[in-house]
């Protein structure tokens, strides 16, 4: 394979592998291509009331909390203590807050506050392991009665999950003597999806409880709602209760699996745990920056954005200069404009991000022009080259220094701007320029020094770009395809833009340049 081949093979796969990369994490992690999308965010608040046993002072409240689950990103928790101490467990996947205080009297409240994102999918979370041989909590009056309800739905179905679907329909309607007798009892220890799950055991299929919310805005006060997990053909199902909802159940948050109660307290009465829900808007890239930080795995620390906020800030900058690079090798490559120094114009182009354009062009100019008058002087009064350079460094200080004190003297802070100009850059160019009026001309360091402005600006304009800056901080990975183009770039070897236009400049003369053609001889007749 020749080196040609070899570039461009490489270029290519470096493109593909930066689009590849870029798209997944697009896709797979949630970040926004376009800058100003924006997703529904959930806050969840959860109320623990409860009144202090005077007989016994020592309380302990514990909340079950919900776990990750998929489709639904928890970004933030927040806990009230009122003087409480608290501790957070975790559990075989089960989460709980527990709050303690040795002295409390007389009536307690407690919060906690959960933000989430969720992708509007029926959500699922680690169901523990299958029970093969389930067990009811009949006695032999009731036994009876529940055998009766199973006989009659499992008539009247064909598989099990229409079995559970015809259950739900016979407990909720209460058309059968029975299930009043059962439901009855069951309302002194439990509810209708406690009972399904009992009425499931008889039939050997194991169920559990699934205590939650519905994701539903401005909703105050709310208990949690309770379904049925069944486990069907290897899987775990979700069951509804509420025939005014969709049984998808897309909306609804699993906070608790199994249990007994979502809320135990010790050393009080009367306790309960009410819930508040309102929706807000949040930037989808905000939401994406907190999964990829909270992701399990290691590939997660291995991210910008886990740097503190000054680096982040510094690499925000930096991951620009690529972008710079690829204008430079465009400008020179294709279209032939000439510059002093090859990338001079991108620390150009960073100093004017700092200063603006419009402050930073007269600053810069009027840096390079007294230098260049300063440097005249110092080439004939023969200094080494080493020492020339440290003197235009030492004396574009003093001009830095000048143009600040007297901005703000003037009331000026745009000018105070001039200290983001690399000096040393602002001594080479001055140094550089001289060189090439004493070899070239004053000619050659105009068009050099104009195509040197104009290639920073549009650096400048392109590094600029809200939407790349976007892009390149947040997908970093695109600047393996900015390598692929730079490489693709440095194969070219054939006319730049300038040339040609030079070239058709000296077609069209040749072609307006009239030769006149000679004059046709007459041939005598012969007489």
């Amino acid at each position: 394979m020749s080196s040609r081949a070899q570039v461009y093979f490489i270029a290519f796969a470096l493109i593909l592998l930066g689009i590849g990369m870029t798209l997944h994490k697009s896709y797979e992690k949630g970040f926004p291509l376009a800058k100003g999308e924006t997703q529904e965010v959930w806050t969840i608040e959860a109320l623990v009331t409860f009144k202090a046993d005077a007989s016994q002072p020592e309380a302990q409240a514990k909340l079950t909390l919900p776990s990750q689950q998929s489709g639904i990103v928890i970004l933030d928790e927040q806990y009230t203590t009122g003087g409480y101490g608290l501790t957070t467990t975790e559990e075989n996947n089960v989460r709980q807050a527990i709050w303690s205080k040795r002295n409390a009297t007389g009536p307690q409240r407690l919060y906690y506050k959960m933000q989430l994102s969720y992708d509007g999918q029926q959500q699922s979370a680690l169901m523990p392991e299958p029970n093969p041989e389930p067990l009811a909590s009949f006695d032999k009056d009731q036994q009876v009665a529940a055998q009766a309800i199973v006989d009659m739905a499992f008539d009247q179905s064909a598989d099990t999950e229409s079995l559970v679907n015809r259950l739900i329909q016979i407990i909720r309607t209460k058309d059968l003597p029975e299930v009043g007798y059962l439901l009855n009892d069951e309302l002194n220890t439990g509810s209708q999806p406690k009972l399904i799950k009992d009425l499931l055991a008889l039939k050997g299929i194991d169920s559990t409880i699934v205590r939650g919310l519905y994701l539903e805005d401005g909703h105050r006060r709310l208990l949690p709602s309770e379904i049925l997990s069944v486990y069907i053909n290897g899987e775990w199902r979700l069951f509804n209760f509420d025939s005014d909802r969709d049984t998808r159940l897309d909306n609804f948050l699993i906070w608790q699996i199994g249990g007994k109660s979502l809320l135990d307290v010790v050393g009080g009465t009367n306790s309960e745990v009410r819930f508040s829900i309102i929706s807000n808007i949040m930037s989808s890239q905000k939401v994406a920056v907190w999964n990829e930080l909270h992701a399990d795995g290691s590939d997660s620390e291995f991210t910008i954005l886990g740097l503190p906020t000054e680096q982040q800030s510094i690499f925000k900058l930096i991951l620009l200069i690529p972008l710079g690079a690829l204008v430079v090798v465009f400008l020179r490559v294709l279209i032939g404009i000439k510059t002093s120094g090859t990338f001079m114009p991108v620390l150009i182009a960073l100093a004017f991000i700092e200063t603006t354009l419009t402050t930073g062009l007269p600053v810069f100019l009027t840096i390079v022009f007294v230098g260049l008058l300063i440097r005249s002087y110092l080439s004939n009064i023969n200094l080494l080259l080493v020492a020339r350079v440290a003197a235009i460094v030492v004396i574009v200080v003093g001009l830095m220094g000048v143009i600040s004190i007297t901005s703000h003297k003037l009331g000026i802070e745009q000018g105070l701007t001039v200290t983001f100009f690399p000096m040393i850059i602002l001594a080479w160019t001055i140094e550089r320029m001289s060189i090439i009026w004493e070899e070239e001309g004053p000619k050659d360091v105009l068009v050099q020094g104009t195509g040197s402005l104009v290639v920073a600006i549009m650096c400048y304009f392109v590094m600029t770009s809200s939407t790349l800056k976007y892009l390149v901080f947040n997908f970093p990975e695109l600047h393996l395809a900015t390598l692929g183009f730079i490489l693709i770039l440095g194969q070219y070897n054939g006319y730049r833009l300038s040339e040609l236009l030079r070239f058709a400049q000296v077609s069209k003369s040749e072609h307006d340049w009239h030769i006149p053609a000679p004059k046709a001889s007459t041939k005598q007749g012969e007489n």
